[in-house]
């Protein structure tokens, strides 16, 4: 028996698992700093963030969520309805780590919470149908056949606040668009096969105001054009497209 040999081979065999288990946890760790990456470049969460954090600050914010949390644990249903009605005045969600509800347990909000946009994806089939623990609806929703076929049609739903904008929206979508045609995907074999129309009224409107400076450009084409939705890095993708077909200096 080669005992020596086994030995080392065994080692060896152990290193490479330790090596690969390694190497997964490294590409886990990336995808998790990723997808926190992504959701916190928008221009919606850092303004959402910005206004917990000033919030947080605010003596009288303060002064009224500890007015709140005055109220004894035996009339709980007074401190429900009075801490419902003042999310719903700052505009802050109440699920459970929220940054309001870290706030009345007196700890720090966290930057990585998942409320904290202008603008929120939301899988709607899912959250009706999937919703085995029937945690999101006092009575589980039963949509009409008519209805619930338009819900499978468009699935995937951008939820805008009150307090979001034009350039938020937009914003939102191009640094998410990943995430979201990841759950589309989720619903269709992959990217759509329907072509796209020629944009020749839109390509004559930039090259008509080819001076114009590309973040204004983009409004204005929006404007022009309701259909399209397109960021300043769009109009300059367009322009080097239309720079080489009409060689514009």
């Amino acid at each position: 028996m080669n005992t020596d040999g086994d030995s080392r081979q065994t080692k060896k065999q152990s290193v490479e698992r330790q090596e690969v288990a390694g190497l997964e946890r490294e590409r886990a760790a990336e995808a998790r700093e990723s997808g926190l990456s992504e959701r916190t470049s928008t221009q919606g969460y850092r303004k959402a963030w910005q206004r917990v954090q000033d919030l947080s600050q605010n003596e009288e914010f303060l002064a009224e969520l500890a007015a709140i949390q005055a109220i004894p644990d035996s009339d709980w249903r007074k401190r429900s309805r009075k801490l419902f009605k003042f999310a719903e005045e700052n505009g802050l969600d109440l699920f459970m780590g929220s940054a309001l509800m870290r706030l009345l347990g007196k700890e720090k909000p966290l930057p990585w919470d998942p409320s904290l946009d202008f603008c929120q994806i939301v899988d709607e089939p899912d959250e009706i149908f999937n919703d085995t623990e029937g945690d999101l609806w006092a009575t589980r929703p039963r949509p009409l056949p008519d209805h619930r076929l338009t819900m499978m049609l468009h699935p995937i739903h951008i939820c805008i606040s009150p307090l979001a904008t034009k350039r938020d929206v937009l914003d939102f979508v191009a640094k998410r668009w990943r995430e979201i045609r990841d759950l589309l995907d989720a619903y269709s074999e992959g990217e759509p096969t329907v072509r796209k129309r020629r944009k020749e009224a839109r390509d004559q409107f930039i090259l008509e105001h080819w001076e114009v400076p590309s973040k204004e450009l983009a409004d204005m084409v929006c404007e022009k054009f309701p259909g399209e939705l397109l960021t300043y890095a769009d109009i300059n993708a367009i322009r080097q497209y239309l720079k080489k077909r009409y060689s514009k200096p």
